[in-house]
């Protein structure tokens, strides 16, 4: 989703494509990098990947769950992963009152998308 919406509509959840570009050598896969912005207390339904993705928090709190493994939490300036092809059970904003930014990169097929419902 690539959302702009004015200060005075309050805070929304936005998901930003920053660019996407063909990986040289790599077949039909391509990297996608994302501005996502959570207001406080905001999560993103249960979902997964299709490829792997990479990222960085820029501001806030971070708090991740794929299936299999222990809830984590990042803060600014901490690197940040996104697993392909496995439930991803918690992505939220950690904070009752900030918000949080990260940038994620994903690598996935030619066109595809980053992000596959499960519910």
């Amino acid at each position: 989703m690539n959302d702009v919406v004015s200060p005075a509509a309050g805070p929304t959840a936005s998901r930003v494509e920053l660019m996407r570009r063909p990986i040289p050598g790599a077949g039909d896969q391509e990297a996608v990098l994302f501005l996502i912005t959570l207001p406080p207390g905001a999560a993103a339904p249960l979902h997964a990947h299709p490829g792997m993705g990479i990222g960085y928090v820029l501001d806030g709190i971070y708090e991740s769950q794929y299936e299999g493994e222990e809830l984590m939490s990042f803060q600014a300036g901490d690197a940040i992963y996104d697993l392909a092809h496995t439930p991803h059970l918690i992505a939220r904003n950690g904070s009752s009152t900030l918000p949080l930014r990260f940038l994620m990169t994903f690598v996935v097929p030619k066109g595809s998308a980053t992000i596959l419902p499960l519910i």
